[in-house]
């Protein structure tokens, strides 16, 4: 019940409980005592006499004016009206306390507020509100949520793989003269040239080769027989292959021979150090002199002169003397002599494939890797004794053979004890040594034999890539740290690749590799990106352990060795390679994304169009093609795609183009496919180191949270 306070000074709106109809209370504003009426209704009767119109109002009306519902005369119902706001007196003394039951309220700003949120309008401005702070605690939560998805420290591991990678010293193995070796530590699209002196053990780097890739064709050829000189393949000054002629002391280059634009060389061995023998992708096999010799023909010309009568299918080569070659041809061994210009067959198996080619100029023997056609994944390492026409199956399931103690006894990699980190030896009057340099938790990153044969040395790297030169000495079987070569990373981790074999629909072998999250841990599942491209070039090496690093796992349907830019795995391979990694425990087959690079992507889109069902993503790097998403919004198991593209693409017509790469978006966004892309920006067709990582940084993202 309200009621207005009778003191004409404050005539204070006090509003009381309906218990305390007919008491008296006292005003809590002046403490003058009210009479409470007996009922919250005043009743009185229209003044008009012709009226006489009974009306019954509420008891906060009191004192106020209004019209009579019957005549409309206006008149004053009976009471004390209410003061105005804001004059009402200020008590001269204390009021009493309101007695039990009584609510007072003082009609002040806050009163107002009250009314205002009750109203119409203050509930939508409440409901607008309250939506809004819901809207931001959802942005926020999804924020929290995308960073938790995301590995601790995502950019500075970014930065220590791309911009300040620590180097990768497994792609060519160490050589050794005297008390010198050379070797070779890659450095994003770089290579340092490094001379260790191993009496001093101080190192020194010798030369700096600059913006180089397996793609440009980098072959590193080595020292010459005396150490005088070194050599290289890479991109010359006219885009075409050069071979690279160095003085070993100062790394000045001497002469740069010049390869057809049709031609690229694959590997390149010494005679001497004049002559170099080079195997090229064309199945041909190159002499290049650095001046005059005595030879067949042309062959002892300066410069290159290809020799007609040899082809070499495989790329390997061994020097046998200063003028003689031998050579595998899938399952044969020829011999080329340069001074008579004769080729000649050592021996021919049918049905195998020849690699790893070695030969011991004391014993005359050859020692090899033998792959039946039939099954790549079953290995021998055999020797062959061509004065005996005898051929010596060493090793099962092994591979990689090098002779030691002059011919007398070998090394090779075991393949029954998961391949690269386990190097194993036989000599020739003492049992098998398996794994002489028991890393433990290091992985073995390249192996070289001395000069003399009687040592062996190995670069390890342990899981923060910090890299050591290691001596095992064959006679005392004492292993000897030698010198820490570069220091690791501090948030990264080095995650090795892991070779693996499976049977495609056709029955073939399958040879393909993947990487591990770094932190991988038992029970949990984790995302897959399976990549078209040949990605074991050291360049694209840093996107897989990248990935990795993030916790996702990289895999790629090809064999680890390839360096040649393109190799793309056919369809049957892809899908074979797909089986079998859905069996390992800890992969999500459910998060399978799958990735192409260029001329890749056709392939990858192919493989989307085809079995839709079977990827989560598509990721399209520098986008030669795309899926068909005409009838897409058939399909509902249709993938997310994320294309990853320079703004100044222009490459070859409008399927590569940026504005192709929107065209696409369009249309899948039309049909409700979940589709994002990143802009390189003033950037071609090919990529630069820093645009990987921009790139692959946001494919981790799309990855990770689950697009």
């Amino acid at each position: 019940m309200k009621i207005n306070c009778s003191n004409p000074e404050c005539r204070q709106r006090v509003e009381v409980d309906d218990v305390l109809a007919g008491q008296s209370v006292p005003c809590p504003a002046c403490g003058v005592v009210l009479e409470i009426p007996k009922s919250k209704d005043i009743k009185f009767s229209c003044a008009d006499p012709s009226c006489s119109q009974h009306i019954m109002v509420d008891v906060s009306e009191a004192g106020r004016f209004m019209k009579c519902p019957t005549c409309g005369k206006v008149q004053r119902v009976p009471g004390n009206p209410p003061k105005a706001l804001g004059t009402a007196a200020i008590p001269r003394s204390k009021p009493e306390a309101p007695r039990p039951g009584i609510e007072s309220k003082l009609i002040d700003n806050k009163s107002r507020a009250r009314k205002l949120i009750v109203s119409p309008l203050g509930k939508l401005i409440c409901g607008w509100s309250l939506g809004a702070i819901i809207f931001l605690l959802l942005i926020t939560g999804l924020q929290h949520w995308t960073k938790a998805s995301l590995p601790l420290h995502i950019k500075q591991i970014s930065d220590e793989i791309y911009l300040h990678g620590i180097g990768d010293f497994r792609n060519n193995p160490p050589q050794i003269h005297g008390n010198n070796m050379l070797l070779l530590k890659y450095v994003s699209d770089d290579v340092d040239v490094v001379q260790v002196d191993l009496k001093t053990l101080t190192t020194h780097v010798v030369k700096q080769i600059r913006s180089i890739s397996a793609d440009m064709g980098f072959v590193w050829i080595g020292w010459s027989p005396s150490s005088r000189y070194f050599a290289y393949c890479a991109k010359g000054a006219k885009h075409n292959q050069g071979i690279f002629w160095c003085d070993s002391t100062t790394g000045k280059e001497l002469k740069i021979f010049q390869m057809d634009e049709s031609e690229r060389a694959q590997s390149g061995i010494w005679l001497s150090d004049n002559t170099l023998v080079l195997t090229a992708d064309d199945c041909g096999v190159y002499a290049c002199n650095l001046s005059h010799v005595v030879w067949h023909g042309k062959l002892g010309e300066p410069g290159l002169t290809k020799i007609s009568s040899c082809t070499n299918s495989d790329g390997d080569a061994k020097a046998i003397s200063d003028h003689e070659i031998a050579y595998t041809d899938k399952g044969g061994l020829w011999a080329f002599d340069f001074v008579s210009g004769q080729v000649a067959e050592i021996t021919d198996f049918a049905g195998e494939v020849l690699s790893d080619l070695d030969y011991s100029p004391t014993t005359g023997t050859y020692l090899f890797t033998a792959a039946k056609t039939s099954n790549g994944n079953q290995t021998e390492i055999c020797s062959y004794a061509p004065h005996q026409l005898r051929r010596s199956v060493l090793q099962h399931n092994a591979c990689n053979g090098r002779w030691i103690e002059n011919g007398k006894g070998f090394l090779f990699l075991d393949k029954n004890t998961g391949g690269s980190d386990e190097l194993n030896l036989q000599t020739a009057n003492e049992a098998f040594r398996p794994n002489i340099f028991d890393t433990g938790v290091m992985n073995l990153h390249s192996v070289a034999v001395g000069d003399k044969e009687a040592d062996i040395y190995a670069i390890t790297c342990d899981e923060r890539g910090q890299s050591s030169l290691v001596r095992y000495d064959i006679a005392t079987r004492k292993r000897a740290d030698l010198l820490q070569i570069q220091a690791g990373y501090h948030f990264a981790y080095a995650t090795p690749p892991i070779e693996a074999t499976t049977t495609n629909r056709s029955g073939q072998v399958v040879n393909y590799y993947y990487l591990c999250p770094s932190h991988l841990q038992p029970g949990r599942k984790y995302p897959v990106i399976m990549d078209m491209t040949s990605s074991s070039r050291h360049d694209h090496g840093r996107d897989a352990e990248f990935l990795a690093n993030c916790g996702i796992y990289y895999v790629s349907p090809n064999r680890l060795d390839i360096t040649k830019w393109g190799v793309t795995p056919t369809e049957d391979n892809a899908l074979a390679v797909y089986d079998a990694i859905t069996n390992i425990p800890n992969i999500d087959p459910h998060r399978i994304y799958i990735m192409g690079e260029s001329i890749t992507t056709g392939t990858a889109s192919y493989l989307v169009n085809e079995y839709p069902e079977r990827w989560r993503g598509l990721l399209l790097v520098e986008a030669a093609a795309y899926p068909n998403i005409v009838n897409a919004s058939s399909k509902k198991t249709f993938p997310s795609v994320f294309i990853m593209i320079g703004d100044s693409d222009q490459f070859n017509g409008t399927a590569y183009t940026f504005g192709g790469a929107e065209k696409f978006l369009k249309e899948a966004s039309g049909r409700l496919i979940p589709s994002r892309i990143s802009y390189e920006r003033n950037t071609p067709h090919a990529f630069q180191p820093e645009n990987y990582k921009d790139a692959y940084g946001k494919a981790a993202v799309f990855v990770l949270n689950q697009y």
